[in-house]
């Protein structure tokens, strides 16, 4: 079996707010294989985003817990300096962020910023770098990519801003490329484009992608497995076809059933999950799902259930898995 290009193991990120320990990241385990795309799912506030700046080593200073394993390419990335982190980040494993315009240096040219990447990490002159960068450019759809390569992040629209990050993410040819909800602050209609653009791309390169969103139409559409985060932790994963067709944790389960259907009834109201997400700094004693659970009993309020791998090979983390997977 081939090994993982990306393995996570019981990654656990915990942050001071005042006289509070947030628990946004509490016992993560997941797998990327090489040339795969994941999508990691959950609402806002999960831990979605913890985890993939944890991967980068991104953390602001208030972190008073990060343990467990990133293991990359074998090697346990929390384990290493940050000497050692810089030559992977952007070189093995990039990031496209969600605001572009943030992301990007108002004070340089579209040109530089991406040829800078390249003559770090690829040992090139400026001119040889300069030509890649305009190479990029074209290659993630930007017309008239030589005089643009010329011009600030501000004299783009969000769209070219975003290919912009694409190219930048892309330049060095990386192993991994983590995508955090990168089409939020974008018009509806440049979405797609984008969301097809970084999927195809991605197979060009032979990089594996972990794409983080909460819309579940982006991880049918581009996605083979998918991991669904819930306070902190992975509640299920799976293959994608199998997830969709058959949930097996309630949470998931809640999800799919919030979808609008094109085949219901115009009177039919849209599903909600009742109740609110619980404070990461005060989380239950049991499932941090089971004040909202439908199916909860007592065992659910009392035990936090650990992970199981059904018989059916999705891993769930519920006392009571739905939909005959055991």
């Amino acid at each position: 079996m081939q090994k993982p290009l990306l393995q996570i193991n019981n990654l656990q990120t915990h942050f001071h707010m005042g006289k509070r320990v947030v628990k946004a990241v509490n016992g993560v385990t997941i797998s990327v294989q090489p040339g795969e795309t994941m999508a990691l799912v959950g609402e806002s506030g999960c831990g979605k985003s913890v985890t993939a700046m944890s991967i980068m080593r991104l953390l602001p200073d208030n972190i008073t817990k990060m343990q467990g394993e990133i293991l990359f390419e074998g090697r346990d990335m929390l384990k290493m300096s940050m000497e050692e982190i810089r030559d992977i980040r952007g070189k093995q494993i990039s990031m496209i962020f969600q605001e572009p315009m943030t992301s990007l240096n108002p004070a340089y040219t579209i040109g530089e910023q991406i040829s800078e990447a390249v003559m770090v990490h690829g040992n090139v002159d400026k001119k040889t770098a300069w030509a890649r960068a305009v190479e990029m450019l074209e290659l993630v759809g930007i017309p008239a990519a030589a005089q643009r390569a010329k011009e600030y992040p501000h004299q783009m629209s969000g769209g070219m801003r975003q290919r912009v990050m694409i190219a930048i993410s892309l330049v060095c040819n990386p192993r991994l490329l983590l995508a955090d909800e990168p089409t939020t602050a974008l018009d509806v209609t440049i979405q797609a484009q984008i969301l097809d653009l970084i999927s195809k791309l991605a197979k060009e390169f032979n990089t594996a992608l972990i794409m983080i969103t909460h819309d579940l139409g982006v991880v049918a559409e581009i996605a083979q497995n998918m991991a669904v985060m819930y306070a902190g932790r992975v509640v299920e994963q799976g293959l994608v076809a199998d997830v969709f067709a058959n949930p097996h944790h309630p949470y998931t389960v809640g999800l799919m059933d919030s979808i609008p259907r094109l085949d219901g009834s115009k009177k039919q109201r849209l599903h909600t999950i009742e109740g609110v997400v619980p404070d990461l700094s005060a989380l239950p004693l049991g499932c941090a799902f089971a004040d909202r659970c439908e199916h909860d009993q007592e065992k659910c309020h009392l035990e936090s259930p650990a992970v199981q791998t059904l018989a059916d090979g999705r891993q769930v983390a519920c006392h009571y898995p739905l939909g005959g997977g055991v």
